[in-house]
């Protein structure tokens, strides 16, 4: 519950600080445009642009006009019945007719542009205009992309603060308290290209449809002729073609009048959203159910999808890529520690089962291919404890039917004291026979299922293979030749085991090697491998029977004259493999088998411990 409470926090934190740094705002721009465009656009009721275009400079005459046409110009608007009109041009110079157009803003009162030079000082209207013009200022701010998506409420230099000129405007009809210096940020919903447009030539010429349309309405006049004035991308720009700049005045105006206006959620309060979804995103997120963390994961779409809604129903605008940002933080982070933990059983678990089921895995695979390597060799070993199974009871089958045979021959018939010998000795034979094949069995089977870290210590395999070489040499009549080539074998490793190992194979040498040829005995280091070499002189191993001669109850077909239960070699395969070696079987110049034994040396700091 603390760490879900600190990671919430944290992501509370980093998200407002991101909103408040406007790190993503490009990316959230981009966002809010095209919900923006998802919403259906509405005609102008109460803005009407005049507009200086092509066809006005051609039957007018070319710019700049006269401040005596403007004037006209103007009349001509306020005689149409217009509520307020803004002139959207820079009229800075003094000029010997400016009471004309003076005289022409007086009775309605005109809002005229105003710029900010490049040393931070207005430009306002020529004084021989008088008070009838209301300066305002004109300027648009750029978002990085050359975008314009709102607009300052205010601008100042050293002594005085203008509002905006749609501000202005539109606060000749209607009252609008907006705070000084909060950016105004237009809906748009009614797009500058399409904002209702009168030529300035038709209303100077008196055109009845013109006038008409300017009746009752805001007006803005300026130049939208291709070679004149400025030009603005908005939001709602059809294919990226800028706007004349009175259009997108006009659509502020229009915007403001209509009340789409949009505004922005504080920064502390995308935080908090953040961190409560950051909050139920980990507890969530936590569960190993997979329908629990994939939804998880979908809440991710929560926020662009809420973000979007408070857009187009509550004109908010929610910067929803801060919390997908820290949101798909959370996901990767939850999904890299799940990764992790399960690596973590992946190895746990593949350590273990390599320990079972003896297997040759490479340790330095990764994970995965060391798990379906394990899979396999658990496979295997299933079938493999199938075919033993099967093998067990066809082999117990023959000393059982022996011992039933042998058990009512005795309680049957009237037998000698001689003959009731015989048999009690067959029956003794045939019972040590089961009794041997049982006990072999188990012992492989046990050592299958046995944990190298059951019992383990560091042996030398050297002074071990040689003192029980020595042993098996004084029971038989046989030469065992001997070579050890002088280096320490340290091992980790169970010395009773090493020495089944050691007389299981010496003892199989013995059997298949014809009287008198010796069987040879050899110990070397490989690298980072003990190898023990067990040489005889027999018939040899077909490469057919190599490698099922190591599975229980399978004999050598060159053993066929032998006796034996097929249960020595198991035990030694299951040993090495438990000691994490090998064995493999060679042919010997000359005849005969080498039988190949190699097991990992100790690592040289265990070694020292164990001097």
């Amino acid at each position: 519950m603390i760490r879900r409470f600190l990671v919430a926090l944290v992501a509370g934190v980093a998200v407002t600080l991101i909103a408040a740094a406007r790190i993503l705002a490009p990316v959230d721009s981009y966002f809010t445009d095209a919900f923006l465009r998802l919403v259906p656009g509405r005609p102008s009721h109460r803005v009407v642009v005049v507009a200086i275009d092509e066809a006005s400079l051609q039957q007018i005459g070319s710019w700049p006009w006269s401040r005596t046409q403007l004037g006209a110009l103007i009349s001509r608007i306020a005689a149409g019945g217009a509520k307020a009109i803004g002139i959207d041009l820079l009229l800075n110079e003094s000029h010997a007719d400016d009471q004309r157009l003076a005289a022409a803003c007086r009775p309605i009162g005109c809002v005229a542009a105003a710029m900010l030079d490049e040393h931070g000082a207005w430009v306002l209207p020529a004084r021989s205009l008088g008070s009838t013009m209301i300066p305002a200022h004109a300027a648009f701010e750029l978002d990085d992309d050359g975008i314009l998506r709102r607009i300052s409420s205010t601008k100042q230099d050293a002594r005085v603060s203008l509002p905006a000129f749609a501000l202005a405007l539109a606060g000749r009809v209607s009252r609008f308290a907006v705070a000084s210096g909060r950016p105004i940020i237009p809906g748009f919903r009614t797009a500058p290209a399409e904002m209702p447009t009168v030529s300035a030539a038709d209303v100077l010429n008196g055109n009845p449809a013109a006038l008409a349309r300017l009746r009752g309405q805001v007006v803005v006049v300026g130049l939208t002729a291709f070679a004149l004035g400025d030009r603005v991308l908005t939001p709602r720009s059809e294919r990226q073609r800028a706007d004349p700049g009175a259009q997108v005045h006009a659509a502020a105006v229009e915007a403001l009048l209509a009340g789409d206006t949009l505004r922005e959620v504080p920064p502390f309060v995308i935080g908090l959203v953040g961190a409560v979804l950051t909050w139920l995103l980990v507890a969530i997120g936590a569960s190993i159910h997979p329908i629990r963390r994939v939804a998880a994961e979908v809440a991710l779409l929560t926020a662009p999808i809420a973000a979007g809604a408070l857009l187009l129903f509550a004109g908010l605008i929610a910067s929803p890529m801060e919390i997908c940002a820290i949101l798909a933080l959370v996901v990767i982070s939850s999904e890299a520690r799940h990764a992790i933990t399960m690596m973590r059983h992946g190895r746990a678990a593949a350590g273990v089962l390599r320990e079972h089921a003896g297997a040759e895995i490479d340790g330095a695979a990764d994970v995965g291919t060391q798990l379906e390597s394990l899979a396999a060799a658990i496979v295997r070993r299933r079938i493999d404890d199938v075919e033993a199974k099967r093998v067990v009871a066809h082999e117990l089958k023959t000393p059982l039917a022996s011992m039933r045979t042998l058990s009512q021959l005795l309680k049957g018939f009237e037998l000698t004291a001689a003959e009731r010998n015989r048999l009690a000795t067959l029956l003794g034979e045939e019972t040590e026979k089961l009794e041997a094949m049982v006990t072999g069995l188990l012992e492989v089977e046990r050592l299958s299922l046995r944990s190298q870290n059951d019992v383990t210590e560091r042996v030398d395999l050297a002074r071990v293979l040689a003192r029980r070489v020595e042993l098996l040499a004084r029971g038989v009549s046989r030469v065992i030749e001997m070579s050890v080539d002088g280096s320490e074998g340290w091992i980790n490793g169970d010395a009773a085991l090493l020495e089944r190992v050691i007389d299981n194979l010496v003892g199989n040498a013995i059997k298949y090697s014809p009287d008198p040829q010796p069987v040879s005995v050899a110990f070397r280091t490989e690298a980072d491998h003990a190898v023990v070499e067990v040489m005889d002189r027999g018939a040899g191993v077909p490469k057919s029977d190599r490698e099922r001669i190591f599975g229980r109850f399978t004999r050598g077909s060159t053993a066929a004259d032998t006796e034996g239960l097929g249960l020595g070699l198991a035990l030694v395969g299951e040993a090495v493999r438990w000691h994490r070696g090998t064995v493999t079987v060679h042919d010997r110049d000359g005849g005969g088998s080498i039988f190949r034994v190699r097991i990992p040396l100790a690592i040289p700091q265990t070694i020292a411990e164990a001097v």
